[in-house]
């Protein structure tokens, strides 16, 4: 499981980790946050509306579903990861979960930029703070800064590219000083939080080997500006736990390609929209954007009810779950 680190979920999700037995107390959630605070389009931070979301502690949420898979007896847990580049057919498995994220070993292709955007990342005990929950967001020339909050702990984050990211503590403290400082208010040092074990923050996918289904950040691996990551990836495991057939799992890729390309619209939109925009990083960062949203848009998208997968057509009107299958 990774270090410590809290991160956002939409409210409703806690309706679904309900379902499973996972309280809000499990996962170190706390108060529902609207508006965020962010220093974007201009050097002073300002309250940005946004959907209603949580803060929870990543550990604790993959120790409690750690916890239920292993009561399951339909299912094995591999604790040691599998060879790269081996998918499900070579396990001699009828379904396979790669919980290696975007490293995903069973991927067969990865996409990324020539030169990815990194993170690294800061914990400290919420104790220890004197912050706010209230999620919060600052563009800088090499990238973008954040910090939130649950009960337990507070995750402050740096992405990017540069020496001044790739540095120590200290240098990285001495950069958020000089362009986010409000972001280091009521927060002790870098060198007295715990360093969490960073890595690729640039928005990627990957293609599946034969017989596997990709999910999550495997499928897509999102940047932390336009997150929700890990609801879309409980959305993705719910989906392909429906699957009953291999037109489902035409229209799971379905599904996963639009939100590819929503999440690249999403971003652009973003990236394009700081004071920051002309800076080289910058600039290449949007250009990678730029030629990735190019792809035409697909004709139809998927969706799960009721356990089963449907397909909506852009040019017609949505068919539901059973009325989208073809004949048998």
């Amino acid at each position: 499981m990774h270090a410590p680190r809290v991160e956002a979920i939409p409210a409703s999700t806690l309706a679904l980790l309900a379902r499973y037995g996972i309280t809000p107390g499990r996962v170190g959630a706390g108060e529902v946050h609207g508006d965020r605070w962010g220093a974007w389009a201009a050097e002073a931070p300002v309250a940005l509306p946004g959907r209603p979301t949580v803060h929870i502690e990543r550990t604790l949420l993959e120790g409690a579903f750690v916890d239920l898979v292993r009561t399951e007896p339909r299912i094995t847990v591999c604790d040691v990861p599998v060879a790269r580049g081996v998918g499900a057919t070579d396990l001699g498995a009828a379904r396979v979960l790669d919980a290696t994220g975007r490293q995903a070993v069973t991927s067969g292709l990865r996409t990324g930029p020539r030169r990815p955007w990194v993170g690294r990342l800061f914990w400290a005990p919420r104790r220890a703070t004197t912050v706010p929950g209230t999620f919060s967001i600052a563009a800088t020339p090499n990238g973008y800064a954040y910090r939130l909050a649950s009960t337990v702990g507070v995750t402050l984050g740096l992405v990017g590219r540069g020496s001044a990211i790739a540095k120590g503590a200290s240098v990285i403290d001495r950069y958020l000083s000089c362009h986010a400082p409000w972001l280091l208010g009521g927060m002790p040092p870098l060198s007295d939080m715990m360093p969490v074990a960073g890595g690729g923050a640039t928005v990627q996918w990957g293609a599946a080997a034969p017989g596997t289904i990709l999910i999550g950040a495997a499928a897509l691996a999102r940047d932390a500006l336009s997150s929700q990551g890990l609801a879309a990836g409980l959305s993705e495991a719910l989906a392909s736990a429906s699957i009953a057939s291999g037109y489902d799992e035409i229209l799971l890729s379905h599904r996963q390609e639009e939100q590819r390309r929503a999440h690249l619209a999403h971003l652009l939109q973003i990236c394009r929209s700081h004071r920051f925009v002309n800076e080289p990083i910058w600039a290449e960062y949007i250009a990678f954007l730029e030629r990735e949203a190019r792809a035409p848009s697909l004709s139809s998208a998927a969706f799960v009810d009721e356990g089963l997968i449907g397909l909506i057509r852009r040019k017609g009107r949505p068919q539901s779950a059973a009325t989208a299958r073809p004949a048998s």
